[in-house]
């Protein structure tokens, strides 16, 4: 829904209208630098005071445009009227708001960022154990997901037209995650199961020394794998022998290997020879080097 300036609203008997449609949506009312309420509405109607899905809905919080903040709270401390700031910041550009932020003792803290017509772009929360984001493109799918349990693993997943492209995966998510600890309340692929229900992009990245067997396999049973056309592999722990399983599985035209454990090393450049071999469509790169 949109999120707009409420100078833009236009009352008659009651009802509240947008560019002369009965409105729909969040309306901030602006008396600089402070944001005195902000109001939701539903077909015209006043529906009340807006009330957030993801920060403190508190009365007594101090609102203010992000604008007039002194510092942008990630790098440097963000003051209000010389002071750390201690709110919610909105930012509203174009009449518009785009983001909503929370800050505490001058530094930011969660963050939603929203499209143009209002649609959720991005969320970002944290506590103390945890961060969480997600991004959404513009017809609400998931482009981007990160999690990051503090001194414990963090997981990155990046998807192209709801296929999963890329998965960045240090330490242990899948054995380390619990159920009650997500934030966002979205579905995400957090068991081996899941994994071989996605859809694979015919691009796949796989990073990180998370990046382990149980998890190839895995998406080695997915159905989607055998579209898939490239593969790129970096800094994992898998075994020579998932490898050359998950290569075989699909019909490469392109794969890049990036490995310097010394164990593999020993065996990997002789086994991509004997597949390129078997493979001549195949372009093939070990550690920047191609396998010819």
């Amino acid at each position: 829904m949109l999120r707009i300036d409420a100078k833009q609203l236009i009352e008659n008997d009651e009802l509240y209208y947008h560019q002369g449609i009965l409105f729909t949506g969040i309306a901030f009312f602006l008396n600089t630098p402070l944001i005195e309420k902000v109001n939701e509405y539903s077909q015209g109607k006043l529906i009340g005071p807006y009330i957030s899905k993801w920060l403190d809905n508190d009365k007594s919080i101090l609102k203010v445009e992000i604008d007039e903040l002194d510092g942008d709270g990630e790098l440097q401390q963000a003051l209000f009227e010389g002071k750390p700031f201690t709110g919610i910041g909105y930012d509203i550009d174009g009449g518009s708001c785009i983001s909503e932020s929370d800050f505490k003792n001058g530094w930011s803290g969660q963050e939603i960022d929203f499209h143009n017509d209002g649609k959720v772009q991005s969320i970002l929360l944290m506590n103390d154990k945890l961060s969480e984001y997600v991004r959404f493109d513009g017809k609400g799918y998931v482009e981007e997901y990160k999690l990051n349990k503090f001194n414990d693993f963090n997981i990155e997943l990046f998807y192209t037209e709801q296929a999963l492209r890329t998965v960045r995966l240090n330490g242990d998510f899948f054995g380390r995650i619990h159920q009650d600890e997500y934030l966002l309340g979205i579905d995400v692929p957090d068991t081996l199961v899941k994994i071989k229900e996605l859809v694979i992009s015919p691009r796949l990245c796989l990073f990180g020394s998370g990046i382990n067997d149980e998890l190839v396999k895995a998406i080695i049973y997915n159905k989607t794998l055998g579209n898939t056309n490239s593969i790129i592999i970096s800094g994992t722990s898998l075994s020579l022998g998932t490898i050359e399983d998950l290569i075989y599985n699909t019909k490469l035209t392109e794969l890049r290997i990036r490995d310097k454990r010394t164990d593999i090393m020993l065996q990997l450049p002789c086994s991509l020879k004997k597949y390129k071999a078997e493979k001549s469509q195949c372009d093939i790169e070990l550690n920047n080097e191609k396998i010819i």
